[in-house]
């Protein structure tokens, strides 16, 4: 027995011993990387149930926007509202009972609830505020008008710096009348943008290829050579594309009128742009913000000229209302409607095909 054990001692150290391990190097597993593709896969997950819920509420909304009686013209925003002023239970159920659930929670309320159970984005008199002038040549500015009057109203924070998700989306929800699940939705797309902040700033969203796009209907190309000395040319209004594209008439604009000029921009930015990007998604992106300025303004030209910035700032008219009453606001199930509308007219959907323009 002991020379059987003195042989597997031997046979174990001979081994060990022997075996070189000069050329064998140490494994470091890579964690910072399995990190940030969990990191990525949990907020991939999050983005995902997020729209599968606003997709299950939106469906309520529209539900309720069939059922229910529309607002009366003029009445489309509401007056300031607050968790010590909640606004009438019958006009805004959803939004008198988040400001009754934020009073009762107080100094516990979350972040998100707090926002949305405040607005002071309109005077008690029923004007906007008035212009900051000088924030809005001076401030941080998108490429979407819509954000833009808001921040130049003082509706969001004037310099359009350090704006939180929900901050942007109940401002969007209060001023245009618009369901809460479309102005989510709207600011989704802006999630690679944020990677990981909890605020951005409205220039942020000039980021090429995440929401802002080529051939916008209101904005130079970045690689427009006609526009190629210009600074900034993605956060102000530029009159030239509004005169061209929505000309002054008292007729109001109608779907086909929009994709008529979508046709247009899409295949002149592609001749002259010489990094021209096209993409389905970036289509029906263009297509649903010009179904929703219809949609809000009923195709008005003097409104969405105003709004558009034709006088250098994008603002609204003191008593300007939101021409959509559904008394829910504008569902995404309703946006998709306009969007298909105009898309599928525009002669160069899934692809460019030559035109005579």
């Amino acid at each position: 027995m002991d020379r059987i054990s003195g042989i597997k001692s031997d046979y174990r150290i001979h081994n060990v011993d022997s075996v070189d391990f000069s050329g064998v190097k140490s494994f470091n597993f890579p964690f910072p990387a399995l990190v940030k593709i969990l990191s990525y896969l949990f907020h991939l997950t999050q983005t995902l149930a997020l729209i599968l819920v606003l997709t299950f509420a939106d469906l309520i909304i529209t539900i309720l926007n069939v059922l229910t009686p529309s607002r009366r013209i003029g009445q489309t925003v509401p007056l300031p509202f607050s968790p010590d002023r909640p606004p009438p239970f019958f006009e805004y159920p959803f939004t008198n009972v988040m400001c009754q659930v934020a009073k009762v929670l107080g100094p516990e309320c979350p972040e998100w609830l707090r926002i949305w159970s405040v607005w002071d984005g309109i005077y008690l008199d029923g004007k906007w505020k008035e212009v900051n002038v000088e924030e809005a040549n001076n401030g941080s500015r998108s490429p979407c008008p819509a954000l833009n009057a808001l921040a130049n109203h003082g509706i969001i924070n004037p310099s359009g710096r350090d704006l939180s998700f929900h901050q942007i989306t109940s401002a969007i929800s209060r001023t245009y009348n618009l369901s809460p699940t479309i102005a989510m939705q709207l600011l989704l797309g802006a999630y690679p943008i944020l990677d990981g902040r909890k605020t951005i700033n409205l220039s942020d969203i000039s980021t090429h290829g995440v929401i802002e796009h080529d051939a916008s209907l209101l904005r130079p190309d970045i690689y427009d050579p006609d526009y190629k000395g210009f600074k900034d040319t993605q956060s102000r209004p530029w009159s030239d594309l509004i005169n061209r594209f929505i000309p002054a008439s008292p007729l109001p604009l109608t779907p086909k009128d929009l994709s008529h000029a979508l046709t247009i921009r899409r295949i002149e930015c592609a001749n002259k742009n010489p990094c021209f990007h096209r993409a389905l998604n970036f289509d029906l992106f263009g297509s649903g913000n010009c179904g929703l300025m219809i949609e809000i303004t009923d195709g008005k030209r003097d409104e969405i000229r105003t709004w558009a910035g034709i006088d250098g700032i994008e603002r609204f008219e003191p008593h300007w209302r939101p021409s959509c009453r559904q008394a829910f606001g504008v569902s995404i199930l309703r946006a998709q409607y306009l969007m298909a509308r105009i898309e599928l007219h525009t002669g160069t959907s899934f692809g460019p095909r030559p035109r005579n323009v």
